[in-house]
């Protein structure tokens, strides 16, 4: 666990120092299209003697969107999803589905004075959708994507994310909602 903190800073570090060259990267108008794939943790009434191996599951979707202004970003985004979790007595039971919504992400260096066209972004974002399988959900969405631009075109991000459901999943009494958090890495084409 040690080393993949310091790979992460380290790269952190060199995204960081690169991100304050010289560049040119407006975004403002830009659509993009992108991947993303990586890890969604399921916590619902019970989950406390759990895993995170038990309660982790693969994620994969897809990206799209419009950069309205130098520091907003309108987006859609799709995931297929495999939500690990119990019933009555640990059964185990499994929810396979599609998560859509569509988030206002905010390019913090832009909306907070820096310059516009940074190599690197903070983009804090929130969110509507649902959740759409076996059974269905409503879902609030919440979290922060770092984004790195490796060309005038090409981005990549790393995104951490957290989805609110109703209690339609695990429903036991005691919590009112049920939730996930997903920690994945993208690559985006702007156009």
């Amino acid at each position: 666990m040690k080393k993949i903190v310091l790979i992460f800073l380290f790269l952190g570090n060199y995204l960081w120092s690169s991100a304050q060259g010289n560049t040119s990267l407006e975004r403002t108008g830009n659509w993009f299209a992108g991947i993303h794939m990586g890890a969604l943790a399921f916590f619902a009434e019970g989950y406390g003697d759990k895993s995170m191996g038990d309660i982790t599951s693969f994620s994969m979707g897809f990206t799209g969107g419009n950069w309205t202004k130098s520091w907003m970003c309108l987006r859609v985004k799709g995931a297929y999803n495999s939500l690990n979790g119990y019933e009555e007595g640990n059964k185990d039971k499994n929810y396979r589905g599609f998560l859509l919504h569509t988030d206002v992400m905010f390019g913090m260096f832009d909306l907070l004075g820096g310059r516009p066209g940074n190599r690197f972004e903070v983009l804090p974002f929130v969110g509507l959708g649902g959740f759409f399988g076996g059974t269905s959900s409503y879902a609030l969405i919440g979290g922060v994507q770092l984004l790195y631009s490796l060309t005038e075109v090409i981005d990549l991000d790393m995104e951490w994310q957290a989805a609110v459901y109703n209690d339609k999943f695990v429903e036991k009494g005691g919590l009112g909602h049920d939730g996930a958090m997903t920690l994945s890495l993208g690559i985006s084409y702007r156009f």
